[in-house]
């Protein structure tokens, strides 16, 4: 028997006095192996994952550190599971590298740009299988 947990629940670090606090905010949607990536001092972008009914998930929410908002932003072309960290380039340019849920489709690797103004991510190239 194997447990999987779908948190919806969010903590925030407090480097001052060392310690995790969970604040009053819950997620749009429990996920699983998703990616949280700030772009900026005040933009995080939470990206693919695994939903509640094992599905691949391929949301784009942004989340604003200064309002305490969610934000649904247009979805990824191929959704799943995010398994390293984003390469982050200026503009920004994120570079993911996903893999389906059970593991039988090859990793690939995509290029996002986000453009603030229209709030949205924009693919910049084709995927590639790595």
């Amino acid at each position: 028997y194997q447990r999987r947990v779908h948190g919806d629940l969010i903590e925030r670090y407090n480097v001052l006095y060392n310690s995790w606090e969970l604040i009053n905010l819950r997620m749009p949607e429990p996920l699983r192996r998703f990616l949280a990536v700030k772009i900026s001092k005040d933009v995080i972008l939470l990206l693919g994952g695994i939903r509640k009914d094992a599905s691949e998930n391929q949301d784009v929410i942004k989340f604003s550190v200064e309002e305490d908002s969610f934000v649904q932003l247009e979805s990824l072309e191929r959704g799943g599971i995010v398994e390293a960290e984003a390469i982050v380039e200026d503009g920004p340019t994120l570079h993911l590298f996903m893999e389906n849920a059970n593991g039988t489709r090859p990793p690939h690797h995509v290029v996002y740009s986000y453009d603030p103004t229209a709030k949205n991510l924009k693919q910049s190239t084709m995927m590639s299988e790595i």
